[in-house]
Order: C-alpha cells, then structure tokens, then sequence
C-alpha cells in the first residue's frame, strides 16, 4: 500500500474510532473500515505491462555456451495418453544459460552470493552507455571511462544506486555460439567488455550494479577478468547476456531483474526486465 494510501486508512480508522466513543454501532464501523480497506487495494499502482521491456534471450538448446561449457537440457514430462493432463520439466543447465546474474562471490572471495543480494541491488533505475558503433569497428573494444563521460555529458552525472548497462549490439549475434562469442583460428573469444578502469570507476560512483548484452563484462581478451574482480570486491553484482537495450532510453528506465534464489551460488539464471518512464 503506498504512503498516502496509508495515511489515508489511519486517518479513516482515526475517525471511526471517535463515532465508536460518540455511540455509532461496532458492526457498522468495522463494515466501514473494511470497505475503505478494499477501496484503497483497488487503486494501489499496478505495473503497466506496456512499459515493460525484455532484457532477456529465450533459452533453448540452440542458445550458445562457451566452449567446453555443458549443453542446456529441459526435459518435459507429460502424463499417458487417456490420462488427465499434466506436465513436468527437469532442467540441467549452466549457470550462464541466457541472461544470469553474477554475484560478487564469484570473482571474491568472502563477498555475496546470490542469495545474499538485496533486492535493491537488482531493482534500480538504469543509465545505458551506448558503445555499439564502436563495437562494430572492433569486435574486442572495452567501454572506457572516456565513454562514461561522453555519455555523461550529454545525460548528466550517473547518480548513486544506478544500474549501468552498456550496450554493445551483441545481442544481435545470439543466434550461434561462432557468432555471439566470436572464437577465432586461436580459439579465443572475441567480443566487447569493460575496461578495467571503468569498472573501477564504477564502484567509486557507488552504482548498485552493472550489465552488458555481451557474454560478461570482461570481453573475449579479458582472460583476468579484472572488471569482474574490481566489481566484484566492492560487492556489486553483474548481469550479462542480456537483450533489447537497443530499446531504452539513456536515462529513465528502471531495471527489474529476478535471479534463482541459489543458496551460495556465485551465478544464476535470471529474468530481467525494463520497466520505461
């Protein structure tokens, strides 16, 4: 119930208990008092569903893994014919199958999983940095500290308890692991990530956490991972393998991700959401 709904219903019970010392019937005052209770549910706010963006792939066994990574695996039950209908589903899949969020512990020791996080930290209004052009030319480039403040001036300063997503245009490679992870001659991944510095940057601003639409936020050469551990030890958590954020605007929109509630884990598959201005 929001603020001024509440005060609203204490401000009527108030009232209702003054008619109760001035002689008006209990049962009616309790009818009353219910009534007003059920009137202020029916205006609570309700999501809009049509401000609501996708962030995440559809997960299938065609969706792409790292190599070396176990395949995806949903195994669907269905009851005998002639029987009534029911279906069940095993699932056996990496940690990293689609959009996921990854917890602090896992590039830190002694800091949170996922089942430590608080909602807070994956509900936040959301800033894009958009490196996508820049993508294009080089499918390795790391957003830099110089794109946060192009973004910035033309934005304004990326405030405390924002999440940063940057976008890259990789989620337009989805559609086979040669593409979305770019694995060369060498064997090596190719695709963007974030500069180090930014991510250190990042923590300083105090954001709450940051996304990529790229497979992490390291990039194909970030083989320390250093973005992930400069994040990591400030106890901020990272989403990638995220979609769509071609359709946000840079400032405005605010992020609803849902990991699995994984006791210790370092990583889980999540469902991730915009929710526009």
């Amino acid at each position: 119930m929001g603020c001024s709904l509440q005060v609203r219903y204490r401000s009527a019970l108030m009232g209702f208990d003054n008619l109760l010392r001035r002689g008006l019937g209990a049962r009616l005052c309790v009818t009353l008092a219910a009534a007003f209770a059920c009137a202020a549910c029916v205006v609570a706010p309700t999501l809009d569903e049509t401000r609501l963006v996708e962030l995440s792939h559809v997960v299938d066994s065609a969706a792409p893994l790292a190599p070396g990574v176990a395949p995806f695996a949903l195994a669907i039950s269905q009851a005998p014919p002639g029987e009534p209908w029911q279906a069940s589903a095993r699932l056996d899949a990496p940690d990293r199958s689609g959009a996921y969020l990854q917890a602090p512990h896992a590039f830190a020791d002694g800091r949170r999983a996922v089942d430590e996080l608080a909602p807070s930290q994956w509900i936040a209004p959301i800033r894009v940095i958009d490196v996508a052009r820049a993508c294009e030319g080089d499918r390795n480039y790391r957003a830099s500290v110089e794109d946060l403040r192009a973004h910035e001036r033309l934005h304004g300063r990326i405030q405390p308890q924002s999440a940063v997503l940057v976008r890259t245009g990789w989620d337009g490679r989805w559609s086979t692991a040669e593409r979305y992870f770019g694995t060369g001659p060498d064997q090596r991944p190719n695709f963007p990530g974030l500069d180090p510095a930014l991510a250190r940057e990042l923590v300083a601003r105090r954001v709450e956490i940051v996304g990529i639409d790229a497979p992490d936020i390291d990039g194909g050469y970030g083989i320390d991972q250093a973005a992930s551990r400069a994040l990591a030890a400030a106890n901020v958590p990272v989403l990638g393998n995220l979609a769509g954020l071609a359709a946000l605007p840079p400032r405005g929109a605010t992020l609803i991700a849902a990991p699995l509630k994984l006791r210790g884990a370092p990583t889980s598959p999540a469902r991730v959401f915009a929710a526009l201005p």
